[in-house]
């Protein structure tokens, strides 16, 4: 399921599968999107809460107006 929330105007992707706690929670590397960790979000969501979010810019969150600094 992806979701977006707003953080100073910018709307932030992110997947929220599974239940359980704790939670995984996996964040992608610089210049990639939340789908390269689609394989494992298969097999984790399946036991637990498991979150893949995308920076600001990347994949289908919003790119913001300014710097990232």
């Amino acid at each position: 399921m992806a979701v977006a929330t707003t953080k100073d105007g910018v709307n932030i992707a992110y997947d929220d599968r599974g239940v359980g706690e704790p939670a995984f929670v996996c964040l992608p590397g610089w210049c990639s999107d939340r789908f390269q960790y689609s394989p494992l979000v298969d097999r984790l969501s399946g036991s637990r809460r498991t979150l893949v979010l995308e920076w600001r810019g990347h994949g289908d969150s919003d790119t913001p107006d300014g710097d990232y600094g």
